[in-house]
């Protein structure tokens, strides 16, 4: 909800591959599809001050999985406002009246993390001042290997002695349902985002809507001929737009791993020329990239540069920028000191680190 006003009914995860190609037989016919591993029992609790910062907050994880009983995580969850040390929107005016006006991108983080065998994905949901949601994924961990002979740099890069790196290919899905009375509007393919547009209007006559935006890397999915690909076939859509269903609430299922030729769900069996105008809608976005090793993933992949996700943005949902009635907005003239903490928060530190909460005994 963003101002009382519910915008997203549905945001989950639904799945997590890593395809491999080597000149290893086996390496070779590599396919995991992580949700079969469980992304969410391989959640584990956090380690304060380098999972999550210092001063977040907690929550516990419960799950059942091989029990009647709820298995329980402790500090699992870990929910922290961060400033982005970059203005989420700002305006410095020199010619005529001078004066400035501003906002940090202080942004509300939901992070949890899934170590699944050998990678560790991290799982932010991102909620901004301004009604924006970002959905961030970083992947970190140990690589795939595989033996170091023949021509084995066609498919990634010596990582030590005899061991090859091996190249591979990540691909999140995500289900988003938005709650905004949508029917699909229209796609951009330059711009990479798509639009949902209510029956509802802004002030300024607009219909009220939301885009979609994704940040992806991604290389080809599995060819269509491949006898398995029924099992990973969302990944063939950078995003899908389908009518929302009670028969179809997720793009696969814990089962597709064993069983890749005939799994239990298809999700391009969910692509049919359905009608979407004027629908209750679902987006299925797939966002990913192309990793080759290289011996800087020894001893663990980096997660810098290792991240992809997607944006929710409002277009024309609200009447202008609800960032403007954020009591942490900056706005002072010439004639005011900018570094009074009257006038700016942000430049009297002292002052408000006297606010935070004592940590001693």
């Amino acid at each position: 909800r963003f101002n009382g006003e519910r915008i997203i009914y549905e945001l989950s995860l639904q799945d997590a591959s890593a395809i491999y190609g080597s000149n290893s037989p086996k390496s070779m016919l590599i396919k995991y599809m992580d949700v079969s591993f469980g992304l969410g029992s391989n959640i584990f609790t956090l380690t304060q001050g380098v999972d999550c910062p210092y001063l977040s907050n907690y929550l516990d994880w419960h799950f059942f999985r091989d029990t009647s009983l709820p298995v329980s995580r402790k500090k699992a969850i870990c929910i922290f406002e961060q400033n982005a040390e970059l203005p989420l929107r700002r305006h410095c005016e020199s010619i005529q009246f001078p004066f400035y006006g501003g906002l940090a991108d202080s942004h509300l983080v939901f992070r949890t993390m899934s170590t699944v065998g050998n990678y560790d994905y991290i799982w932010d949901f991102i909620f901004h001042q301004n009604g924006a949601v970002g959905v961030r994924v970083h992947a970190s961990g140990y690589i795939q290997s595989s033996f170091y002979f023949g021509d084995a740099r066609d498919f990634g890069n010596k990582v030590q002695e005899w061991v090859l790196g091996i190249i591979h290919t990540h691909n999140i899905h995500f289900k988003v349902d938005l709650d905004i009375g949508v029917w699909f509007r229209a796609i951009l393919q330059k711009l990479q985002y798509l639009s949902f547009s209510s029956d509802r209007t802004n002030k300024w006559g607009h219909e009220r809507g939301y885009r979609i935006q994704i940040v992806s890397f991604s290389g080809e999915h599995v060819p269509e001929s491949d006898p398995t690909e029924p099992g990973l076939s969302w990944g063939r859509y950078k995003l899908a737009v389908t009518k929302r269903k009670e028969n179809e609430p997720v793009s696969t299922t814990a089962y597709n791993q064993v069983d890749p030729w005939k799994p239990p769900v298809v999700f391009a069996d969910f692509i049919n020329n359905e009608t979407i105008v004027n629908e209750d809608l679902v987006a299925w976005i797939n966002a990913g990239f192309l990793h080759i090793p290289h011996a800087e993933d020894i001893p663990n992949t980096a997660t810098l540069g290792n991240v992809v996700g997607f944006f929710l943005r409002p277009y024309n949902y609200f009447d202008d920028d609800s960032s403007m009635y954020s009591p942490d907005s900056v706005y002072f003239t010439s004639l005011q000191n900018p570094t009074s903490c009257d006038v700016n928060q942000l430049a009297c530190l002292p002052k408000l680190s006297s606010c935070n909460p004592s940590l001693k005994n």
